[in-house]
């Protein structure tokens, strides 16, 4: 995807090392990671490479894309063994 009109919704962020190129290429980022730490550090590389269009959510994937109007992809980084416990779609 290389829109900047888009809206990318990426699941299991970890540490950002997607999450944070795609900041790059689309208008928004939904960034939705379970683990607080991991997050905490994805918020950190975002910040340290003046990211700004990017909302985290330590929420499921529905509370995370709630009231989003504008089209978008979602896109799952590597799906851990526990991801259908963690997040419900």
């Amino acid at each position: 995807m290389s829109s900047k009109a888009a809206t990318a919704c990426w699941n299991f962020i970890a540490a950002g090392n997607f999450t944070l190129p795609m900041a790059k290429v689309v208008a928004n980022v939904v960034a939705v990671e379970g683990y607080r730490p991991a997050l905490a550090n994805a918020k950190l590389n975002a910040q340290k490479y003046g990211l700004e269009n990017i909302r985290w959510s330590g929420e499921s994937v529905p509370v995370a894309l709630g009231g989003l109007k504008t089209p978008r992809e979602f896109y799952q980084n590597h799906p851990r063994p526990d991801a259908q416990r963690r997040q419900r779609y």
